[in-house]
C-alpha cells in the first residue's frame, strides 16, 4: 500500500527510511544487518507489577524442551527446564528481570556500528512499594490485586537497579561515559512522608569504542576514516587541515607573552559525539575579569615555581579566557550531563509509559549522523521515530504490540504536519503474521 502524504512538487532534501518491526525484540533484531546502526535510543519497560498488554514471551531455558509451564509470579516457569514465560518488567526478581534486558542489548551488539552510541533511560522501583499511585492504576493498566513488590533488599529499600543494569552492562564490554540525571520539574506528587519526592530518572550514555576510528574537522564536520598528515607534514594545509592561532603564553621568566601556534583542525574520534554547547554564565566571564596580575599570583595549589592557580597552564587558560571575553566574543561551554524536562503530560494515547520527544531528541542530535539510523527497540507510540525524522535521521523500532502500532503509531506517523526533508518511506514488517506494509511518506 503506498500513501502519498506530502506535495510531491517540492524537491526533498533526502529521503529518510523508518523501519517498523512488530515483535519480540530478540526476534526483530535478527532483521537488521550488523554494523548498520548509528545510535541506539530507548527506554524498556521498568521492572515492577506493570501489564503492557503484550504477549508473554519464553526468556531462557532449554528451547528444545516440551515444556511443562506452572503459575510463577506474573507468568509461568517450566518445572522442567526453568525456562520463564512472561512480560519484560514483570519477572520475579530484578536480576532476572536485568538478565533478560541485557540478553536484547547483546543480540543488538552486532547490529551497531563500532562507533554508535547508546542512550538507556531506565527507572528505579523500591522494595515493597508498587509502580503507580492508585489513583491511576485503572488508566494506566497497572494489575489490580498483585503482592507488592518484594525485590531481593530490605523492605522500603531502593533495589538500584538502573545501577546494577549498568554494571552488568560494563561486565560485557561496554564503555559507559555518562550517567545523566533527567531532571523533572514537574513530576508525579508522593504520599510517601518518611524520604524526599523523587523527581528524577537515570539516563545511561554507553560506546561501544575505545580507539581511534576516524577524524572529524572541527569546522566543517567532515569525516575521514585515513589519518590526515601531521602540521610539519603539510605546509600547504592552512585552512583546510591547520590553522595559525594566536595564544597568550608565560615564558621562562614568567611573563605573560603573545604567540602563535599552528593547531590541527581535525580530532581524532572513537565514536561519533556531535557536542552540544550553551552559553558561558555570565558570574562565570565575571570571575575571569575579575583575576589580575596572573603572572604574579601565589594563590591555590603551590607548584615547584612558587605559581598559584594549581598550574602554568591554568594561568595561561585563564589569561586567554580573559582576552576572549574583552574582545566581546561569545563563549560558548560544553553542555552540562543534567537533563532537565517535564515529563510528557499529553500525545501518549493509551500507553503507558512514553518519554518526552525531548528525550531522543538530545540523544539523536548529540549521538547519530545527519546520515545515520537510529534504533528504538521498545518503541511504543513512536517518539523516536518521530523525533529521528524531525531531525532528519532513518530510523528503526521494534514494537511488541501490535494494537500499539495499529490504533497510534501509523496515525502518527502520517505526518499531518510539514515534513522537513521531504519523502520518507516507511515500512512496517510484522514478525507475527510475516506481512509487510509500505507507505511512502
Amino acid at each position: 500500500m503506498f500513501l502519498r502524504l506530502v506535495d510531491i512538487s517540492k524537491v526533498p532534501k533526502m529521503v529518510l527510511n523508518h523501519n517498523i518491526y512488530i515483535g519480540n525484540a530478540l526476534e526483530c533484531a535478527h532483521f537488521l544487518k550488523n554494523e548498520s546502526i548509528d545510535c541506539l535510543v530507548t527506554s524498556p519497560p521498568y521492572w515492577g507489577p506493570r501489564d503492557y498488554n503484550t504477549p508473554p514471551q519464553e526468556w531462557g531455558g532449554d528451547p528444545t524442551c516440551n515444556h511443562e509451564f506452572e503459575p510463577d509470579t506474573s507468568g509461568e516457569r517450566c518445572k522442567i527446564c526453568g525456562c520463564w514465560k512472561g512480560e519484560l518488567g514483570r519477572e520475579p526478581t530484578p536480576n532476572e528481570y536485568i538478565s533478560h534486558l541485557c540478553w536484547i542489548f547483546e543480540a543488538l551488539t552486532p547490529k551497531l556500528k563500532k562507533t554508535a552510541t547508546m542512550w538507556i533511560n531506565i527507572g528505579d522501583m523500591y522494595s515493597g512499594g508498587v509502580n503507580n499511585n492508585d489513583s491511576i492504576k485503572e488508566k494506566r493498566g497497572s494489575v489490580e490485586g498483585v503482592e507488592r513488590i518484594k525485590g531481593d533488599a530490605p523492605p522500603k529499600s531502593l533495589l538500584l537497579i538502573p545501577t546494577r543494569f549498568a554494571w552488568r552492562m560494563v561486565e560485557k564490554g561496554w564503555i559507559l561515559r555518562n550517567v545523566i540525571p533527567w531532571v523533572k520539574p514537574s513530576c508525579i506528587p508522593s504520599s510517601v512522608d518518611d524520604r524526599y519526592t523523587v523527581n528524577w530518572e537515570y539516563i545511561f550514555f554507553f560506546v561501544r569504542n575505545d580507539v581511534t576510528t576516524f577524524w572529524e574537522h572541527t569546522k566543517t564536520k567532515e569525516m575521514i576514516y585515513e589519518k590526515p598528515p601531521k602540521i610539519d607534514e603539510d605546509p600547504e594545509g592552512e585552512g583546510t587541515n591547520w590553522e595559525e592561532v594566536e595564544k597568550i603564553v608565560m615564558d621562562e621568566t614568567g611573563e605573560m607573552i603573545s604567540i602563535k601556534r599552528k593547531v590541527s583542525l581535525w580530532k581524532g574520534r572513537d565514536y561519533y559525539f556531535n557536542m552540544p554547547y550553551e552559553p558561558i554564565a555570565e558570574n562565570t566571564k565575571k570571575r575571569y575579569l575579575s583575576v589580575g596580575n596572573l603572572d604574579k599570583r601565589k594563590d591555590g595549589i603551590s607548584t615547584d615555581n612558587g605559581l598559584g592557580m594549581s598550574s602554568k597552564n591554568n594561568i595561561e587558560c585563564v589569561a586567554n579566557m580573559k582576552k576572549r571575553i574583552e574582545s566581546g566574543e561569545q563563549l560558548m561551554r560544553h553542555a552540562r550531563a543534567v537533563w532537565e524536562f517535564s515529563p510528557v503530560t499529553e500525545g501518549a494515547g493509551s500507553h503507558f509509559a512514553a518519554f518526552p520527544p525531548e528525550l531522543p531528541k538530545r540523544a539523536i542530535t548529540a549521538g547519530c549522523p545527519l546520515d545515520g539510523t537510529v534504533l528504538d527497540p521498545f518503541g511504543g507510540t513512536g517518539t523516536t521515530m518521530k523525533e529521528a525524522r524531525n531531525q532528519e535521521r532513518n530510523c528503526v523500532i521494534f514494537e511488541l504490540n501490535e494494537e500499539s502500532v495499529k490504533k497510534e503509531l501509523v496515525d502518527k506517523l502520517r505526518l499531518k504536519e510539514q515534513l522537513p526533508t521531504g519523502l520518507i518511506n516507511y515500512k512496517i514488517t510484522n514478525t507475527l503474521s510475516h506481512t509487510v506494509t509500505e507507505i511512502q511518506g
